[in-house]
């Protein structure tokens, strides 16, 4: 128990506020690899999808697979309708995107046609997307309560990089609750993997869910015997967001 608490104590003293304090760039989330965060369900979406009947810009997310590339990207380009007052009051990113510095808000601001403006987000993840809109606009309805680690994670990549976390609050705590309730129901037989908790910890940390962090930390800690070190840096994305120190030597 005083290994536990040590251990615990040390992760909770290395955890951010709730705002972002890591060092990870929104430039450098633009550049991660979506073959990595890419979650399995995203196959099977609507290339076309109403989000808002009324919206006036239409999300163009995901790149079309390049005629050289051996294997081709899996990521289709999906369409989502949406408003752009939801992005704008949810997310720092996009008012500055849609605002009259840049071209997109400038277009929008200017035309004088019904049709909704077109916003290509070539780098961001479809599926992703799609649910984090679908909270925005729609916060009493929870998208996808039975989202794995790897995906909850790829989730909390984009919010961090369109500085939205707060904005989905509610439906992050579900997901993480979701994901966390066999943990807390019978924390000593989780048998997830280790790569699975690592990712739910970077989850929890990007999202400021301190106390969600604690929580995986304590599962990590009671089901595994391995040295964390080694096996959760060698996962490419708990070693961009977790620092090493925090796992120490362990």
């Amino acid at each position: 128990m005083e290994l536990l608490s040590l251990y615990i104590g040390r992760l909770l003293a290395l955890l951010p506020p709730l705002n972002r304090t890591h060092n990870t760039t929104n430039t450098q989330l633009l550049s991660l690899p979506l073959t990595l965060i890419y979650p399995s369900h995203i196959k099977h979406m609507d290339p076309d999808y109403v989000i808002a009947a009324d919206g006036d810009i239409i999300l163009v997310v995901g790149e079309p697979p390049r005629a050289n590339e051996h294997p081709p990207t899996p990521c289709p380009v999906v369409h989502l309708k949406v408003r752009s007052s939801v992005l704008r009051s949810a997310s720092r990113v996009f008012n500055a995107m849609l605002g009259p510095n840049w071209c997109e808000g400038q277009t929008l601001a200017t035309r004088k046609s019904s049709t909704p403006l077109k916003v290509l987000l070539p780098e961001d993840d479809p599926g992703v997307m799609q649910i984090i809109c679908r909270a925005l606009h729609h916060p009493n309805e929870i998208p996808q309560e039975d989202l794995n680690a790897e995906e909850i994670l790829s989730i909390a990549i984009h919010a961090d990089k369109y500085l939205i976390t707060g904005a989905l609050k509610v439906a992050t705590g579900h997901w993480l609750d979701a994901w966390l309730k066999p943990s807390i129901d019978e924390p000593w037989i989780d048998n997830r993997s280790m790569t699975e908790k690592g990712h739910m910890l970077v989850s929890a940390l990007l999202f400021g869910e301190n106390w969600k962090f604690l929580q995986v930390a304590r599962t990590l800690i009671l089901n595994h015997t391995e040295r964390y070190r080694w096996k959760l840096t060698e996962d490419e994305l708990i070693a961009q967001f977790l620092p090493a120190h925090a796992i120490g030597t362990c």
